[in-house]
């Protein structure tokens, strides 16, 4: 399982073993969001398509 910073416009950043969160919360801006990547096997997302995708769990 991969924690994930979603930063608005930019590809999500993987949080690594030897991040500090707190200096990581302190990039943060209000659009931003830490997530956690998972894999959809429901077989369709939101959308009504098939694929992975991701939960927003801080923000």
């Amino acid at each position: 399982m991969k924690f994930y910073v979603i930063e608005n416009f930019t590809r999500p950043r993987v949080i690594e073993d030897d991040d500090v969160l707190a200096d990581v919360f302190r990039t943060l801006h209000s659009a931003d969001y830490i997530g956690i990547d998972h894999v959809d096997r429901s077989g369709k997302s939101s959308r009504g398509v098939g694929g992975g995708g991701g939960i927003k769990i801080l923000n």
